[in-house]
């Protein structure tokens, strides 16, 4: 299978390939396009997934521009970076430096046009999107991760829960429960902090998320097969268009009793056959990663063009289903 796509605007899968070979290709995109391209790399790279790059560099200097191509009458755009620039755009993208060295080998460094380097995937906190950066506070030059939004300015000033009731042993999830949020088909409840707490560590969100979602599931009187529950992941969003404030919610997954009765409305859902087409567009996104792999957890941030709602469209959204997972 062979993709065609435009460096400067690639849209590849998330967390699709073990490893990247570049070679002598991205030092044709001007600087400016650079950090989308990495960043487009970094996102379609599995968890620690590598990154091979060989770029004409600068010989110490940065430089680009319009030169003579490789046949006559026609031209190629290089950027010529040093290897400290280079290496500090990588590393700002997201990866880790693991070796590097100049080419052809063997010759002295003035006759070696070429820098190879080879990187690792560094997991990172899922970034919010660039075009709604101002609204948090970040610019590009500053930007930000989903979990450093204050509570203050989320709605109601404070985060939701989602629990994905995941029967796995019978391919299966439980849906439609009531719910205090009203939510139709994912059980939530709100979170146990709001504005007027500050500088609440990450562990105690998580912890806290856990407990309000164990209480509203038993008061509901939905059994489970275990009481453990795991973190599967994050999600910010925003309304554009609309005077809604952000929300963010921490999403668990936990298994249902199997024996038990659950509570009458709800209602079992062949795992491949859950109603996408009923829920929120970012569902049918981030839900079968997460049913596909018990271990999975992601971060993303999704931008809807009206107000909360499964009619409303999604038109932007940054998904990592590798970013890292909650210790």
């Amino acid at each position: 299978e062979v993709w065609e796509q435009d460096l400067s605007a690639l849209e590849l899968p998330a967390a699709r390939f073990d490893g990247i070979f570049a070679n002598a290709c991205l030092f044709h995109l001007p600087s400016a396009a650079l950090p989308a391209a990495l960043a487009a790399l970094h996102r379609t790279l599995r968890g620690h997934g590598v990154l091979f790059v060989s770029n004409a560099h600068g010989f110490g200097e940065d430089k680009e521009g319009w030169t003579g191509g490789r046949t006559a009458g026609t031209r190629s755009y290089v950027c010529w970076l040093s290897e400290g620039t280079w290496v500090a755009t990588c590393e700002a993208a997201g990866f880790e430096l693991l070796d590097k060295f100049y080419r052809p080998p063997g010759r002295p460094r003035d006759q070696q046009p070429f820098l190879a380097t080879v990187w690792r995937k560094r997991p990172q906190r899922a970034r919010i999107l660039m075009d709604e950066l101002a609204k948090f506070g970040g610019s590009k030059a500053c930007p930000r991760s989903i979990d450093t939004v204050p509570l203050r300015s989320l709605h109601n000033g404070r985060e939701l829960v989602m629990v994905v009731l995941h029967d796995r042993a019978r391919g299966r999830v439980l849906l439609e429960l009531p719910n205090t949020l009203g939510w139709r088909l994912h059980f939530g409840c709100d979170s146990g902090h709001d504005s007027t707490s500050s500088d609440i560590p990450e562990g105690e969100l998580w912890a806290t998320a856990k407990a309000e979602a164990t209480e509203s599931l038993a008061a509901l009187g939905v059994a489970l097969s275990t009481p453990q529950i795991r973190a599967a992941g994050l999600m910010l969003f925003s309304f554009r268009n609309a005077n809604h404030p952000p929300m963010r919610v921490r999403v668990l997954e936990a298994t249902p009793s199997a024996e038990a009765a659950q509570p009458a409305a709800a209602r079992y859902y062949a795992a491949d056959d859950v109603p996408y087409g009923r829920m929120w567009a970012d569902d049918v996104v981030w839900m079968p990663s997460l049913l596909a792999d018990a271990t999975s957890y992601f971060e993303g941030h999704f931008v809807f063009d009206g107000l909360p709602g499964a009619s409303s469209r999604l038109i932007e959204h940054s998904w990592d289903p590798t970013a890292p997972a909650p210790e």
